[in-house]
């Protein structure tokens, strides 16, 4: 999905703080559990879902011995640059795919 600003009829403040805490660590699933309707909303927390699982990830790298260490290391502020992008985009109304793995957010299942 392309970076794109909606328009602030479609979109209320609310949307966006909910679009914006999915990408803060577990609250991803907040937005599915109150159900939310807004496909610019699940959008950014199907994203919030797949960089949780990479800081899972990152963190796992971490335990290895030195080499897994600085690879966790790396994948870590990866994932917190990308948390921040995500959060500034999501605050500002733009629609947004995670570069290289964004595509995987649409095989993600919402139910």
């Amino acid at each position: 999905m392309p970076d794109k600003k909606l328009s602030a009829e479609t979109l209320n403040n609310q949307d966006k703080v909910l679009a914006a805490i999915s990408y803060i660590w577990i609250l991803w699933v907040i937005p599915f559990v109150i159900n939310h309707k807004k496909d610019f909303v699940i959008q950014h927390a199907k994203q919030g879902l797949l960089l949780f699982i990479c800081e899972i990830v990152a963190w796992s790298l971490g335990v290895l011995p030195f080499i897994g260490f600085l690879l966790g290391s790396m994948a870590w502020m990866l994932c917190i640059i990308l948390v921040i992008i995500g959060i500034i985009k999501a605050i500002n109304g733009e629609a947004w795919q995670i570069p290289y793995i964004g595509h995987l957010v649409d095989k993600i299942n919402n139910k």
